[in-house]
């Protein structure tokens, strides 16, 4: 086997519910222990496996926990005040994981501020203006690029009315500091600061808490900083701890599947509704409130956009920022920088639609599983001219088709993807959607006949 499909079956390994696939073999009632210890060796050993092949150091990767929770969601006002932490135990020596991305370049000294801001399983700290709020780690989620993901245990609050929350880490650059922790001299001269994910976070969060409160999204507790002597300050943002994501429905009846996805179009609807854009659409980040899975809520906003400016206008002029979003599910106007719309959300739909129907592991019902980002773009453009021609190629439609992915679903989901795609050429447009020559955008104003159209392409898959 050579080096790249090592990397891409590491990937899909990386992704890998071992927990769902060691429950088959083991009785989890009465060794739930070890079912954890092994999934934990067994993700360890991937993770040392990948850092060997590639540059890119440890993946990142979801862990779900176990048991269903019922989760309350109150609205309490989030406190964006500086807090000290205090540790329960000594906080120990930092021992840094061996990364392959080549030192002295940006990844390798975010990955070192990553390595710097991770908490030990069983920390206990205060947050708050008072120290009111007392948590304990219970389990890390996922470690990404720039933020690190975490359940915590509420042990005292005067307003936390749910037992377990959500805690979201991102470390913050001070180059002295950083030197000193990980005993190198950073000669770089470019701006190390890592995106300000859980800033954006916070800020969106607490404005639809403020002026949108029937949006179907997660709700924060607290927002700060944390500074501990010594150690890389920290940002931490707080929130409700859901049921489970989207990937659950991978392998599902087709029903329980529409039905889910309807639930998260409409939670996107009134999203939009309160004049944001997500911007970073895909099964981890649409969840379920509860184990009933009745309500489907929108999680992570550190990709999110307003879609005004400050004036109340349309963002049209304003240049394009850097790519956000996941290039495996991100629409082509997101690929392409185009203007920042409602239908690079609603496109995302479709990607993601190929992946939770198609009968191999997540990510890997796309063909364009471990290409590039210039060659993903390509090839959903292909899928889009593909669909607008009936998929008349048997041989391309069989690098999708499996499992729920059947021909006729495969022309469903082509039909929501063309459906996104430059709105103001199609003959059965709105008048929502415009075209601006001048920089060759297409673009659509909010249109509530959008949601109606899309729920009714989603139910003609059987």
């Amino acid at each position: 086997m050579d080096r790249k499909s090592k990397i891409k079956q590491i990937n899909t390994l990386s992704n890998t519910n071992f927990y769902e696939f060691l429950k088959k073999y083991v009785d989890i009632n009465s060794d739930n222990f070890k079912i954890n210890i092994l999934k934990s060796l067994s993700t360890d050993i991937i993770d040392n496996m990948y850092s060997e092949l590639t540059d890119a150091g440890t993946p990142a990767r979801t862990l779900i926990h176990n048991s269903p929770l019922t989760i309350n969601t109150p609205t309490p006002t989030p406190t964006n005040r500086q807090t000290n932490i205090q540790l329960t135990s000594p906080s120990p020596s930092q021992s840094f994981k061996p990364t392959k991305s080549r030192k002295g370049t940006i990844r390798y000294y975010h990955e070192k501020m990553i390595q710097c801001a991770r908490f030990n399983i069983g920390d206990e700290f205060n947050v708050g203006t008072r120290n009111e709020h007392r948590i304990k780690i219970l389990q890390e989620l996922s470690v990404r690029e720039d933020t690190i993901l975490y359940i915590g245990e509420v042990l005292k609050t005067d307003s936390i009315k749910d037992k377990r929350v959500i805690i979201k880490i991102q470390p913050r650059y001070n180059k002295e500091l950083l030197e000193s922790i990980i005993g190198e001299k950073i000669s770089m001269k470019t701006n190390l600061h890592l995106p300000y994910q859980v800033a954006t976070e916070s800020y969106i969060m607490n404005k639809l808490r403020t002026h949108c409160p029937n949006a179907i999204v997660s709700q924060m507790y607290f927002y700060g900083n944390i500074k501990i002597p010594d150690q890389i300050e920290r940002y931490i943002l707080i929130s409700t701890e859901l049921y489970r994501d989207l990937t659950i429905l991978k392998g599902q009846h087709i029903d329980i599947i529409k039905k889910s996805i309807l639930l998260a179009i409409n939670a996107l609807k009134k999203f939009h509704e309160c004049g944001l854009l997500h911007m970073d659409i895909k099964h981890e980040n649409m969840m379920f409130s509860t184990s009933d899975m009745n309500e489907v809520k929108l999680i992570d906003f550190g990709s999110t956009e307003e879609i005004l400016n400050r004036h109340g206008n349309r963002k049209l002029d304003e240049p394009v920022k850097g790519i956000e979003g996941t290039p495996m599910y991100m629409s082509i106007g997101q690929h392409e920088k185009n203007i920042k719309d409602y239908m690079d959300d609603i496109q995302a739909f479709a990607w993601m639609l190929l992946d939770l129907l198609s009968d191999r592991l997540i990510m890997q019902g796309m063909y364009w599983f471990g290409f590039n980002y210039q060659e993903i773009c390509d090839k959903k453009i292909e899928f889009i001219y593909n669909a607008i021609n009936g998929f008349p190629n048997k041989q391309y439609n069989d690098l999708f088709i499996g499992g729920n992915l059947t021909e006729h679903n495969l022309k469903v989901i082509g039909e929501l993807a063309v459906y996104s795609y430059k709105r103001a050429d199609m003959a059965n447009k709105y008048s929502s959607d415009k075209y601006q020559s001048k920089y060759n955008y297409y673009y659509s104003d909010f249109n509530d006949n959008y949601y109606k159209d899309i729920a009714k392409i989603i139910n003609k898959l059987i």
